[in-house]
């Protein structure tokens, strides 16, 4: 199981609908599928909040009618949001859940993760601030990169530990040219 957590600087879920979509088919969209092992969950970062935090989860194994457009995203994301989606969806306040091994995804100088093996269970953290415990680290190259983009490289990374296929082997360039 693979859990994405992406934390966004708002106070209300309802305003992010084009950044939820662009999360949800980074996070969850294989290319002619849905990741059925995977969920996203986005949170909502409100100091003043009761909480302080508000989140939905998508998950992939339920999840139906995601498409990689932005248009068609970002409409089932608000029909999340005003509770359609059954059980292909879950709504909370505080902090979601962790499964497994807590990766914080961070923006570095070189492609690169401590990680040695495929854990049978992942939670990987984006815009991460101190909320949660973390074990490891995954750094990727060039902090620009868009909160999508690095949740789509994420899981590339994962995808390849897992299937074995290598990316220790490459040096920064050749993995800079891959991610470009």
């Amino acid at each position: 199981m693979r859990v994405h957590i992406v934390f966004m600087d708002t106070c209300s879920l309802t305003s992010i609908y084009e950044d939820a979509a662009g999360l949800m088919a980074a996070g969850l969209l294989l290319s002619h599928d849905i990741r059925r092992d995977t969920s996203l969950c986005i949170v909502a970062r409100c100091p003043g909040m009761d909480g302080g935090y508000e989140w939905i989860c998508v998950y992939g194994g339920r999840v139906r009618n995601l498409r990689p457009d932005a248009e068609s995203a970002a409409g089932l994301f608000k029909a999340f949001l005003r509770g359609r989606g059954g059980d292909a969806v879950r709504r909370g306040r505080g902090l979601p859940e962790t499964l497994g091994v807590v990766v914080e995804v961070r923006s570095g100088n070189k492609l690169e993760t401590s990680l040695a093996e495929c854990p049978d269970s992942v939670t990987l953290l984006y815009n991460h601030a101190g909320e949660y415990a973390v074990d490891t680290y995954l750094w990727i190259p060039r902090p620009e990169r868009m909160l999508p983009h690095q949740v789509a490289i994420a899981n590339i990374l994962i995808d390849r530990l897992c299937t074995g296929g290598k990316h220790g082997d490459l040096d920064q360039e050749a993995r800079g040219d891959r991610l470009a």
